[in-house]
């Protein structure tokens, strides 16, 4: 069932909202719009090496990297870091705040905290939206939904990753330029 068929059930069943029944479909289309609308923000943590990186999966389809939308407060005050501190503390146990420089960003809100994270005992936090967190080696992450070797490399299909696709080529090359000690890990990513 999906969400738009398991709206009109909730509506059409619970006494509560009996008067919104006829216009649940506006009440839906606006809570779609706003989920859409809504930033996020999170981190990828990286081991010291830079050839790791922890990825969660949700009880939704896919696996990404730590991260959640952006509360009221935070969005008014432009304070993505410590949005992203918060999403990965809930979603992993890990506290990236004494860690995590400001700088080191991707499209703004995919902030990026390397300093030693590997060791760090994985858990869920206070979060039950996340259903499993594990590492991932970093040349083992498709950088399309048509790897067709993802599947031989960790035995998962590319398409579960479609949230981190988008980031890891970029990630690969600034690891890269990192690791080869030419550039600061800030200016690596410009």
């Amino acid at each position: 069932m999906n969400m738009y068929r398991f709206s009109a059930l909730v509506f059409q069943h619970c006494s509560k909202l009996a008067s919104y029944t006829y216009t649940w479909q506006a009440h839906y289309d606006e809570w779609r719009k706003t989920k859409a609308e809504t930033p996020t923000c999170g981190a990828a943590l990286m081991n010291s090496d830079l050839d790791q990186v922890v990825l969660v999966k949700g009880f939704t389809p896919g696996w990404m990297f730590p991260r959640g939308k952006i509360n009221d407060r935070e969005a008014k005050a432009k304070f993505y870091p410590q949005a992203a501190a918060r999403e990965v503390l809930e979603e992993t146990g890990f506290d990236i705040g004494p860690i995590l420089d400001p700088e080191l960003y991707i499209e703004r809100v995919a902030l990026l905290s390397t300093r030693r994270a590997n060791g760090f005992q994985i858990q869920t936090g206070n979060s039950k939206r996340i259903e499993a967190i594990l590492w991932f080696r970093l040349s083992d992450l498709p950088t399309s939904r048509s790897d067709e070797d993802c599947a031989r490399r960790i035995a998962l299909k590319s398409k579960d990753f479609f949230l981190v696709i988008p980031f890891v080529s970029q990630l690969r090359r600034w690891a890269a330029l990192v690791r080869q000690g030419g550039l600061s890990r800030v200016a690596a990513l410009r």
